[in-house]
């Protein structure tokens, strides 16, 4: 026998011979040990994960801790460290400010425009005011075109608001700076060129059109309706087929990813005007803009989290139609959406084509501002010419005699009249935009940053300090516009403009960073006008837009709107 034989036969043995008893009891052990084990494995593992979860939990408040003493210190820096641009400007006259908030209790309360339009006669044409740090202000004609114009290269850039996501916006127009900024500026000018615009007159009839029929049914009703959306919705369309090259039907209430995509932009628009608590800080203390905005990205519901989502559906779906587009490049020539155009486009600094990152951007941009200007603005002049029957009729009458020319001459297809050209024998029409845009610019204000230590209206200003324009003060201003609440289209007659600093009105900026897309939104809304007040009138329901003291209610965010929409309703006169 093997010994490996005799060593197995003894336990083999002793198993075979222990009492039933015996068994029992050996067996229960066997199983209250197993027992006792997967306890305590579990107390271990529960163990394990407490203190996963304790270490975890110690992170985050150390991270919350320290996120609180960092903020805690900028702001101490912020109170008792003044800023350069507050040492340099502390003999400029100004309103009072209150530590950390500075003036943005009155801004907030009041809004950007009635502020500066109160601080201009206060304090003059040169003034300053605290919103996170020390900004100038400037509003005399002479000191405006010198910091727009001819110190363009010391104020080539604006700074960057606090809303603004800096790796989007940084890469379209407005907010792109130094030689990116120039090279994509050179790269999309050609887009604007007359030949274009008279392109684009075709699709702005075709909108304005629909927009009427829809208009008359609801006269038909003497329904109240909002002509703050009806126009976006207009203005959308025109945007889809002259940004993208596609329908959006957004006034049919189609269902594409065209305007999903355009709705996401001014969704986003919109936002701008909501007071977040990472704007707050962004405006307060700018080192917290980055830190602020990516921490409330991650809490659902915030706005920070709603546009994150937002713009990562937008640079999904646009990306898929900008690929699209590249491989249609023997097609895209012919084509001439702006889309399509800008594939085609190269930077004219350093002659690449545009990147996608950077079509991107100029695509959110043009929908985005082009869709609520127009919009906002032919809602201005619908109120404005409601509430001033004379201007309205002598607008109605210039309309009448073009088409009764027509008529004369025999032209009986007039669906695309005026043309681009014909928006000439318009005077007045043009005279009522230009009104309209006084009152309400689009932009109530408009910024430059200094870009080296220099001097203007005699103050030396240090590097990296922001000057604003306050355009909506300016357009206000009864030194230069006598009775400026009143709503007169003669101002702009040529001899009243003849009078004028040429810089006494900016709708649309000025110098080399005034807005590309100005012709195309003034043709836009003249059309829009024209075909509107040809068979059109609007009666006003002031007690949807009017505040308590009987003024238009407005909401100042990126553009200037009207807070509650502007109701009306349509009557067919023909």
């Amino acid at each position: 026998m093997s010994p490996g034989r005799c060593k197995a036969a003894p336990s083999e043995k002793l198993f075979e011979q222990q009492p039933e008893g015996q068994k029992l009891a050996s067996s229960k052990a066997r199983r209250e040990e197993f027992l006792t084990k997967g306890v305590a494995m579990e107390r271990l593992q529960q163990s394990l994960e407490a203190l996963q979860l304790h270490s975890l939990s110690n992170s985050a408040q150390a991270v919350t801790v320290l996120t609180g003493l960092l903020t805690v210190l900028l702001f101490s820096v912020r109170i008792f460290v003044p800023t350069r641009a507050a040492r340099w400007l502390r003999k400029v006259p100004g309103p009072p400010s209150y530590p950390v908030v500075g003036n943005l209790i009155e801004i907030f309360s009041k809004g950007y425009h009635e502020c500066h339009k109160e601080w201009l006669s206060m304090y003059g044409s040169v003034y300053k005011y605290v919103m996170g740090d020390t900004l100038l202000v400037v509003s005399d004609p002479d000191v405006v075109q010198q910091v727009g114009i001819r110190m363009f290269k010391t104020f080539h850039d604006r700074q960057m608001p606090g809303f603004l996501d800096e790796n989007q916006a940084g890469k379209a127009l407005v907010f792109s700076k130094g030689p990116y900024w120039s090279g994509v500026r050179n790269a999309v000018l050609p887009l604007f060129h007359t030949a274009k615009l008279q392109h684009f007159g075709r699709t702005m009839h075709e909108c304005a059109e629909l927009l009427v029929t829809r208009l008359e049914k609801a006269a038909a009703n003497k329904e109240q309706l909002n002509l703050l959306e009806w126009a976006g919705e207009m203005t959308m369309d025109v945007l889809g087929s002259s940004a993208f090259g596609v329908t959006f039907n957004s006034q049919v209430g189609e269902k594409t990813e065209g305007l999903n995509l355009t709705k996401a932009v001014s969704g986003n628009l919109a936002s701008m005007a909501e007071l977040r608590f990472s704007t707050l800080l962004a405006i307060l203390c700018p080192p917290l803009r980055k830190p602020a905005q990516w921490l409330m990205s991650l809490i659902p519901g915030t706005g920070d989290n709603v546009g994150k989502k937002r713009n990562v559906y937008m640079m999904r779906e646009s990306k898929k139609i900008i690929q699209a587009r590249r491989k249609e490049a023997d097609v895209a020539e012919t084509r001439h959406d702006f889309l399509s155009m800008l594939t085609q486009a190269r930077d004219k600094t350093t002659g690449e084509p545009l990147s996608d990152a950077s079509i991107q951007a100029i695509v959110y941009e043009f929908l985005g501002a082009g869709t609520d200007t127009t919009a906002n603005t032919l809602s201005f002049a619908v109120y404005s010419l409601t509430n001033n029957p004379a201007a309205e009729e002598k607008m109605r009458r210039e309309i009448r005699a073009f088409y009764e020319k027509l008529e004369k001459e025999g032209v009986k297809d007039t669906a695309f009249r005026p043309t681009y050209d014909e928006l000439a024998q318009f005077p007045y029409v043009e005279q009522v935009v230009q009104e309209t845009l006084r009152l309400y610019p689009t932009g109530a204000v408009l910024s430059r940053q200094a870009s080296e230590d220099c001097q203007v209206a005699g103050i030396h200003l240090p590097k990296g300090v922001n000057v604003l324009i306050p355009v909506y003060a300016m357009h206000h201003n009864p030194e230069v516009f006598p009775d400026p609440e009143e709503f007169r289209p003669e101002r702009f007659d040529p001899a009243e403009v003849a009078g004028r600093h040429p810089y006494a009105y900016i709708p649309f900026g000025l110098g080399p960073r005034m807005c590309l897309g100005h012709r195309f939104a003034m043709e836009e809304a003249k059309l829009a006008l024209i075909r509107l007040y040809k068979t059109l009138t609007f009666s006003v329901v002031n007690e949807k837009i009017l505040r308590p003291d009987g003024k238009l209610d407005l909401q100042v965010g990126i553009v200037l709107k009207p807070r509650n929409g502007m109701w009306v309703v349509p009557q067919v006169q023909r």
